[in-house]
């Protein structure tokens, strides 16, 4: 059966439970409000496969398009990431407008290209923005970071630290071919990346303690095998057990490795796939502070991996990489527990935020992201046969319901026009959605918008996730830019 029949079936079995969410009084002009959510990472068939009543209320009462595009025909040189799809998301155009290609965010360019929220600032001063972001920190740290109201929920008991920056920043080229010097350091409650002894960057610790995960820590490439895997020479690859004061890393990248504790995990010379069993000690160096380090020489401008051991298990990963564009990197993924766990008590506090600021405040416009099912596409897969993933989307299902209460709680909610929007920045497929341009299960998420005096009914055309911001202007009464890539959806 395809997913367009599946869909429609979808939509008339929830038109049975309707029952007028958003009526507004005949007789008065209702303040128009709207409310943007993503989730992360949601496979469409996996949603229809999901319970899901909150979600199919809404569907009932609006447009749905299960088959919405996360790359335009114009323009498709984005990777499949979150970072460029929640800039088109939230902006309204493509990568090639708005400049952000991957996670790294570098080349952004939000001042011609703003989110919508501060669209609707620019042309209504007096009214009110409200941002919610669960564990996700670059949503709320480059795109949202001028809302009025503006709320971040790390992830609760530890969240990925990936510290990834241009060795340009210290005018070093790391792909000339001469021997090179990359250390992370991890203490006092912050991440650093040197290179040849210089600082290049640092980040705050927000991994917590835990244990490298796996079976094996590999040196010249981590669990995965194939494009990541170092080309080049490799010096002395070494990990402490914790961190280097900022002498030892200066005498360490002269060639005087500090006494101590360390682990030399592969000694200059020809590298042959060295890999060293995760036990004590190894797999206790993230327990605190620690220091990894390794000697290279390459000309590859590819992603290069140093040593790591992702891949191998859910979590508890630690990666020292060089990537592209002369990027060096260090990543830090704690060991999960039961990361889905932790990521539904992130989602229910973004949630209860956006609750609280339905209820007290006055928002115009606001945006709420949450982030568990990406997680449960990661660690178990995107699938809708993957009962984790189904049940992360059951639980974000529960979390929009909660929203929805909470807006027809609202004293005022009689003379208030609400609509809902809701998107996904890409699929899935296996446990990850990067380099999907030719991937239909990465491609496509979904685009549903829902309120009074929204079409009832599949959408009649392709949609783009471009297409949410342009909705939700157009619900405002506020001027669409003839910049922007997206066109409203669904609005009579």
């Amino acid at each position: 059966m395809s997913i367009w029949l599946r869909s429609f079936r979808w939509l008339c079995v929830a038109g049975l439970a309707a029952f007028g969410a958003f009526a507004a009084h005949a007789d008065e002009e209702p303040v128009p409000k709207a409310l943007l959510i993503g989730v992360d990472g949601l496979r469409p068939d996996a949603l229809i496969v999901a319970d899901t009543p909150n979600l199919n209320r809404l569907i009932a009462n609006g447009t749905l398009d299960p088959r919405c595009l996360i790359l335009g025909e114009r323009y498709q040189e984005n990777n499949t990431v979150s970072g460029p799809g929640w800039s088109s998301i939230q902006t309204g155009v493509w990568a090639d407008k708005h400049g952000v290609h991957d996670n790294t965010f570098e080349g952004r360019n939000y001042d011609e290209y703003p989110h919508f929220l501060e669209r609707v600032k620019a042309e209504r001063p007096d009214a009110t923005t409200a941002s919610v972001v669960s564990v996700w920190r670059p949503i709320d740290e480059y795109i949202v970071a001028g809302a009025d109201l503006r709320h971040f929920f790390p992830l609760a008991g530890g969240s990925t630290v990936d510290l990834n920056v241009s060795a340009d920043e210290i005018d070093v080229d790391t792909r000339d071919g001469q021997w090179r010097h990359l250390l992370a350091v991890r203490g006092g409650g912050e991440v650093s990346l040197y290179l040849d002894g210089r600082l290049v960057a640092t980040a705050e610790d927000t991994a917590g303690n835990f244990d490298l995960q796996g079976s094996l820590y590999h040196i010249g490439r981590d669990a995965r095998e194939g494009a990541t895997e170092f080309d080049g020479d490799l010096g002395d690859a070494r990990v402490w057990g914790r961190a280097l004061t900022q002498e030892e890393i200066e005498a360490a990248a002269a060639g005087q490795a500090p006494g101590g504790e360390d682990l030399v995990l592969h000694r200059q010379g020809p590298l042959q796939r060295d890999e060293a069993p995760i036990e004590a000690p190894l797999a206790s160096v993230t327990q605190g502070g620690f220091t990894a380090a390794a000697w290279f020489r390459t000309t590859d401008t590819g992603r290069n991996i140093l040593m790591g051991n992702y891949g191998d298990a859910g979590a508890g990963h630690l990666n020292l990489e060089l990537h592209t564009d002369n990027r060096v990197r260090v990543y830090i993924n704690p060991d999960a527990g039961d990361r889905m766990a932790r990521e539904l008590e992130t989602d229910t506090a973004a949630t209860d935020a956006a609750v609280e600021i339905l209820a007290e405040e006055e928002p115009t416009a606001m945006w709420l992201y949450l982030h568990q099912p990406d997680a449960a596409g990661h660690g178990y897969g995107f699938s809708p046969h993957v009962a984790e993933y189904i049940h992360a989307i059951e639980n974000f299902d529960g979390h929009v319901g909660r929203i929805v209460e909470a807006i027809e709680n609202r004293p005022s909610y009689e003379d208030e026009d609400w609509l809902i929007v809701i998107t996904t920045d890409h699929g899935g497929y296996g446990t990850g959605h990067g380099g999907g341009h030719d991937i239909p299960e990465i491609l496509h998420g979904f685009l549903l918008v829902s309120g009074d005096g929204v079409h009832n009914r599949i959408s009649p055309r392709q949609t783009y996730i471009v297409d949410a911001v342009p909705t939700v202007l157009q619900h405002l009464g506020l001027a669409l830019d003839p910049d922007l890539d997206g066109e409203p959806l669904g609005l009579e």
